[in-house]
């Protein structure tokens, strides 16, 4: 038998974000949603991290951009 697990989310656009951690499926939709929820957004998290540390090595900002 397969292990079901989600590992990324593939929009309507065919844009596509890799989860941080892999979301095993629960019993309980309710609780599996919640913890898909959240990983979600951990991710989304890291990535937009991510790339604000590589535009900061970059020094890619408009002029009128301040970093706080």
């Amino acid at each position: 038998m397969e292990k079901m697990e989600a590992a990324r989310l593939i929009g309507p656009l065919s844009e596509e974000l890799v989860l941080c951690s892999r979301v095993l499926p629960l019993v309980k939709v309710a609780k599996w949603l919640a913890a898909v929820e959240q990983t979600m957004k951990t991710s989304v998290q890291f990535a937009l991290e991510a790339c604000l540390q590589a535009r900061l090595e970059d020094g890619r900002f408009p002029e009128n951009y301040t970093v706080m």
